[in-house]
């Protein structure tokens, strides 16, 4: 072979190392994303609320009813009067609901089949054209939040708490409940009374759309107004700068953290823009959306399980392999 075709050869395979490697080292690689559409689970295309049990097992609040997926195949229940499904949170063998005036809980028969179990028959008042967007556990309490009332759960009997405010959010921390006003301030439930952590609410009254806790410190979310914390009855920006723009253009809508082998996160879902995460250690994002794996940019739902990141969308559901 000649020096001039052994030259053009080393050019060649110089251009196609070029071609072939170069771009890799200016993308950001990012997790991959599991898509799950409705045609897959079988149920409505909005998705509201997801849990998980100790086994692993997911549960997804659907349009159509309860969704569950063992991973390996997908399961759909409906309630008995047929009710879109708000929310849902496993706990000790049973899995909770809520949905329009009507909340209760499955559990699996000797045939691995969930039956439900109705507990509004247990109240003593009287809905207000509720539905149920939020349940947790406290103590040893079930409790379920609706805009109006928190129900409480344990022993066989209901109670309810009516506040003064719209609730807006729902968060169990240490032994402690908060919740979040329509009305910008934040509240402990305590002695079953409503105790507001501040005399003032946040700038402009933003509603309190997510509640999280980091390193001794509550986190207010706001769809409009990005993340607060409150300190000796003052509020302050919590979170980069970087991040808080993205969630005011983006509308924050939930929140949840998520514990990896290289330190804790805090996952946000918007309404426009998907889902971004937020290292806690140096600040750095990811964001997963419609052009990058996710089906849909609107979240309605955040649930983290065994290192993956469940979001119940508008159209679908998604599982991010954090790891």
């Amino acid at each position: 072979m000649s020096s001039e075709l052994r030259n053009r050869g080393c050019l060649i395979i110089i251009y196609l190392l070029t071609v072939l490697f170069l771009p890799v080292q200016g993308q950001e690689l990012l997790p991959s994303v599991k898509n799950f559409t409705s045609s897959t689970y079988k149920g409505a295309s909005q998705n509201w609320g997801v849990s998980s049990d100790s086994s692993g097992v997911i549960y997804v609040a659907n349009n159509e009813g309860l969704l569950t997926y063992d991973g390996e195949r997908w399961r759909s229940y409906r309630l008995p009067n047929e009710t879109i499904i708000r929310s849902v949170f496993a706990d000790k063998g049973k899995v909770y609901t809520g949905s329009y005036e009507e909340f209760g809980y499955w559990e699996y028969n000797a045939y691995g089949d969930l039956n439900y179990t109705s507990l509004t028959g247990l109240i003593t008042t009287v809905f207000d054209n509720e539905e149920f967007w939020g349940i947790t556990v406290f103590k040893d309490q079930i409790i379920f939040r609706s805009f109006g009332k928190l129900y409480s759960y344990a022993n066989g009997k209901i109670k309810s708490f009516k506040p003064d405010f719209l609730i807006t959010s729902l968060l169990v921390v240490k032994d402690r409940l908060f919740v979040g006003g329509k009305n910008g301030r934040a509240y402990e439930f305590k002695n079953e009374s409503f105790i507001p952590l501040s005399d003032i609410g946040l700038p402009n009254d933003y509603s309190i759309t997510c509640l999280t806790f980091y390193n001794d410190t509550l986190i207010l979310g706001s769809r409009v107004g990005g993340l607060f914390t409150l300190r000796e009855n003052k509020y302050a920006r919590w979170g980069s700068e970087a991040l808080n723009n993205f969630l005011v253009k983006n509308e924050l809508n939930k929140v949840t953290k998520v514990t990896l082998f290289d330190g804790d996160h805090l996952a946000f879902g918007t309404i426009k823009g998907g889902v971004i995460t937020y290292d806690l250690t140096d600040g750095k994002t990811m964001n997963f959306h419609l052009g990058n794996g996710l089906q849909n940019n609107t979240v309605l739902a955040l649930h983290a399980s065994r290192n993956v990141l469940w979001a119940g969308l508008d159209n679908g559901v998604d599982a991010i392999d954090l790891n």
